[in-house]
């Protein structure tokens, strides 16, 4: 069986717009449309996969710290954001973007999604 790989390919242009903008607002999303829509795309990939067990391959910042690594979980559709729940947890969640809220807490940037059986 092949293994389902979704890729957020434009990481480094969301981490660049938000560094070069100095974070980001809805202006910003609306003076640079192909930003939102790129963003958008990405986060409807990540909708898609509701209710399924993936592993993820993440960057993450928090203050000072900058983590990266591997989480496998599921990922949820709730109240319009998208959740993962790391292993067989079903309380502690984490939030995923596409690369705009990096920085924020509880938000993991996926760079690789595998799906899981």
């Amino acid at each position: 069986m092949e293994k389902i790989i979704i890729k957020n390919e434009n990481y480094s242009l969301f981490r660049n717009f938000v560094e070069e903008h100095h974070g980001y607002s809805e202006q910003d999303f609306k003076d640079h449309p192909e930003i939102k829509i790129k963003y958008n795309e990405f986060m409807d990939k990540l909708i898609e996969l509701n209710n399924k067990r993936v592993e993820i391959n993440f960057s993450a910042e928090m203050d000072f710290i900058s983590l990266v690594g591997n989480k496998k979980g599921r990922i949820k559709y709730q109240d319009k954001k998208v959740k993962f729940y790391e292993g067989k947890k079903t309380k502690r969640f984490y939030y995923l973007d596409a690369g705009l809220y990096e920085g924020f807490f509880a938000i993991l940037v996926p760079k690789e999604i595998q799906i899981l059986n």
